[in-house]
């Protein structure tokens, strides 16, 4: 009887026997045999079909039917006491999983859906280094982020994937859509926000427009929800979703802004990690101390892990249908400067789940050449205008070096939680058998500098931003892995390549393309892949020392090659192969037959954009009051070279007999229609700026104008509709202004602040000085303390001209955190007494 049967299937029937034993014998680890191979509990029906099928081709050929009817009963006995191995999880024990290519796994699955689980992983900031730490450590070193490890070191890991917009909002709509910001139209965090530049952004244009504008298919209902649920996928959204706007407007319900491609929807807002405010499936929830009993404690990350596998756990039970889940958590973001905490010793505060605080205490980054470069000077004018990073070693807060490695620490441990989600999922996967038919990608909305390039942050045009850690797992779907890919891949990719593995067709309007070749191994070598290269874009200001920097470009990203064109009309080139760091700009090093063939793969990449794009981002809010003058700016761009920029800058109100305003031909007023020319900073960039000195003869003390653009490019297409927006200037003596910070900016004060601007006087100005009141607390700064009498703090004269200064004042606050209110004075000479000149400016600052 046993002639046929080989020793593994012999040990195969004594496992069972021995566990069914064990589980009606009340000592039942007297009975369990010291091999411990990985068990999975899985549906009665689902498992037994497996099983059955595995012995019936091991058996069927040496044994006869009564051996064979035995053998079964064996078999279901043991499956439905739910401990047996199946024959293929014995023979796979201890060594890699074998690979099944996605185009035949329909025929290799004994699952009853025929497409893959898919599970998609998005960090947010995430560098690769924060990712990888350990993955390069000797299989014996110990293991702070074991499934992070796991995922690393079993799946493919792409390290040539690049974010097409190397911010979180903008990054996550291409990621949605499979499609370049230029043609969402998501350009912004918040357009709101002065960082913004003008462009638009956030929530509202994804709800309400698709490509290019168009109304008709908005992108809330057409993306990669929409399309897997169209698939025939169950789809879950966990975590962070969309900036800015997302509630209901007027006359509509909470549950009337659900996206409708998800069957759960439970989304994160906010940057806070301790008091997040959640949307679960039409309802907004807060945490609070009574969902400590579900939950365990009320850090976010520990919320979403166990929504999570309440989700997963009942999608793995109902195999006939597969599942998409979208997992988007908070780490490794800084948090909330509500929630500021460096040194992670507070409960409930910072960006570390409590029973983590205090682990790797002597944990540094690895700083390499690039590190606070030493030399900027070849680089364009945003990023050699930085200042280097401040080491005052006797100032913690003070020292941007030390806080560059505190941060390096932190974004590690805030990982830990999601390293346990991960963790779970595994365990969910094995549980019910699901293993080889789930893929996991993780991936991030963009990579981050601490330092780096005298940088800390994002939206800069370098690898260690715009490249971020993906890897591909799944042992029966991804036939490349373990190991690693250098195809160049984008975040737009992300959405063509699930749709193809669901078997879905793609749309039209997706610019990214499937790499699923590459997940299988079939794709060609890397330097063949694309040799179109990819598009990466920006437009904001980021907060950078010692002024904001406009951030504004488009980059095509080639294999081992990046070439970029800024909004000033400069350009960077870096051959990665010979210079990984990106150490040296080599610009000057091509000729120009070179730089017309990177122009032209740039240009190539937004040949879909139908018509010119442009943006006023100065005057901003459309209100905004000036003094004496205004530089009148924005941004412009296209798919090729742009021509001009015509503005109509015309009085507010009727300044003629018969009602129509004058306008404004350069030096005077007219009755007639006139214009006037911006000047670009380029005529070759894609993206460039535009500006225009404003300074009308006044006799008036405050008057109301109105600015019309209207932008041409080289070839006659001019813009879809010309951009207006309002504004004052004051001519009133004297004047000022606060430059630093910008309005409405939220300073998150971990080092002094500088409160800067300029004044003007009709004679010779004296002295700034400002009063800095804490209106909570009814207490005014005196410089070194809280006190409860005004006083005019002195401020530093940084420039002086003719009649007019630019001050700062060092702001170092203590205690609490909070809002405080500015207001300026001028002091000029004795023959007239200061006064305030502005209204007290809030300022949002944490310690």
């Amino acid at each position: 009887m046993t002639a046929g049967i080989t020793g593994k299937e012999v040990f195969l029937i004594r496992i069972s026997l021995f566990r069914i034993i064990a589980k009606i014998y009340p000592n039942r680890q007297a009975f369990v045999p010291k091999y411990r191979p990985r068990f999975t509990v899985v549906s009665i029906a689902a498992s037994v079909k497996n099983s059955l099928n595995q012995l019936e081709t091991s058996f069927s050929t040496f044994l006869n039917w009564h051996v064979g009817f035995f053998f079964r009963v064996i078999a279901l006995l043991a499956i439905v006491s739910g401990c047996t191995p199946t024959l293929l999880q014995l023979e796979n024990e201890g060594k890699s999983k074998p690979k099944v290519s996605p185009a035949s796994y329909s025929k290799s699955s004994g699952s009853p859906s025929s497409k893959p689980n898919i599970i998609l992983i998005n960090l947010d900031d995430a560098d690769c280094d924060v990712v990888y730490f350990q993955a390069e450590q000797p299989d014996d070193a110990p293991r702070y982020l074991p499934n992070f490890h796991r995922l690393a070191t079993e799946g493919l890991r792409l390290k040539n994937f690049h974010v097409s917009v190397p911010i979180c909002n903008p990054s996550r709509v291409s990621l949605y859509t499979g499609q370049y910001a230029h043609k969402t139209g998501v350009r912004c965090n918040a357009p709101q926000n002065p960082s913004s530049l003008g462009v638009p952004g956030g929530f509202l244009p994804f709800r309400y427009s698709g490509p290019f504008g168009a109304r008709s298919q908005p992108y809330v209902n057409n993306e990669l929800g929409s399309w897997m649920k169209e698939a025939g996928y169950v789809t879950m959204h966990v975590g962070k979703y969309l900036h800015d706007q997302f509630e209901a407007q007027p006359g509509e319900n909470l549950e009337d802004i659900i996206p409708r491609g998800w069957t759960d929807f439970y989304g994160s807002f906010g940057a806070t990690y301790f008091r997040t405010m959640f949307y679960k499936n039409g309802k907004y929830s807060f945490c609070h101390s009574s969902d400590v009993g579900r939950y365990g404690e009320l850090y976010r990350g520990v919320i979403e892990r166990v929504d999570i596998h309440e989700l997963v756990e009942e999608r793995l039970q109902k195999p006939e249908q597969p599942f998409f889940l979208y997992y988007a958590p908070l780490a490794p973001h800084r948090e909330d400067f509500r929630e500021f905490e460096p040194l992670e010793q507070t409960p409930d505060l910072g960006m570390v789940q409590n029973r983590y605080k205090g682990d790797l205490p002597d944990l540094k980054q690895v700083r390499g050449p690039n590190y606070n470069l030493a030399d900027n000077s070849d680089r364009p004018f945003p990023i050699r205008s930085m200042d280097l990073l401040r080491d005052q070693g006797d100032v913690p807060l003070q020292n941007d070096q030390w806080l560059s490695d505190l941060d390096y620490r932190r974004r590690i441990l805030s990982l830990k939680t999601v390293d346990d989600t991960i963790g779970e999922i595994f365990e969910l996967l094995e549980k019910h058998s699901a293993v080889e038919n789930t893929l996991i990608i993780l991936t991030s909305d963009h990579g981050y500098v601490l330092g780096q390039f005298r940088h800390i942050g994002k939206s800069i045009p370098y690898d260690r931003v715009t490249k971020v850690p993906t890897i591909a797992w799944g042992p029966g779907l991804v036939t490349a892995s373990p190991g690693v890919s250098d195809h160049l891949l984008s975040n737009i990719d992300i959405a063509p390549t699930l749709l193809d593995l669901a078997g879905a067709d793609i749309p039209a309007e997706v610019q990214g393309h499937s790499f699923r070749a590459v997940l299988s191994g079939t794709a060609p070598t890397p330097g063949e892949w694309r040799p179109e290269g990819i598009l990466i874009e920006h437009w904001e200001r980021v907060h950078a020392r010692p002024q904001p920097a406009k951030i504004a470009y488009a980059a095509v990203r080639l294999h081992d090659q990046i070439f970029t064109q800024w909004y000033t009309g400069e350009e960077e080139f870096y051959d990665l192969a010979k210079d990984p760091l990106q150490l040296k700009n080599q610009i000057d090093e091509l000729d120009e037959a070179q730089r017309k063939e990177l122009r032209g793969k740039l240009q190539a990449l937004r040949s879909e954009m139908p018509h010119p794009e442009l943006f006023i981002s100065t005057p901003f809010l459309g209100n905004d009051v000036f003094y004496r003058e205004v530089l009148i700016e924005g941004l412009f761009e296209f798919k090729q070279p742009l021509l001009d920029i015509e503005l109509q800058i015309t009085t507010a109100d009727a300044d003629q007999s018969d009602g129509q305003p004058l306008y404004w031909d350069g030096t005077n007023w007219k009755n007639e229609t006139h214009s006037v020319s911006a000047t670009l900073a380029s005529h070759t960039s894609l993206i460039t700026g535009w500006k225009y000195a404003f300074s009308p003869p006044l006799d008036w003390e405050q008057k109301d104008f109105i600015v019309t653009a209207i932008g041409t490019a080289a070839d006659g297409t001019k813009v879809r509709r010309s951009v207006s927006k309002p504004f004052s200037i004051r001519r009133d003596f004297p004047l000022a202004q606060i430059d630093t910070p910008d309005r409405n900016q939220v300073a998150k004060l971990n080092r002094n602040f500088r409160i800067a601007g300029s004044a003007t006087d009709d004679e010779r100005i004296r002295e700034i000085a400002i009063v800095i009141e804490d209106r909570d607390s009814n207490r005014f700064w005196n410089g070194q303390e809280w006190q409860t009498d005004s006083i005019d703090l002195p401020t530093q004269i940084s420039a002086r001209r003719e009649n007019r200064v630019e001050w700062f004042y060092e702001f170092s606050p203590t205690e609490r955190d909070g809002e405080v209110f500015v207001t300026v004075k001028v002091i000029p000479t004795p023959r007239r007494p200061a006064r305030p000149l502005l209204p007290a400016t809030p300022i949002l600052w944490s310690r």
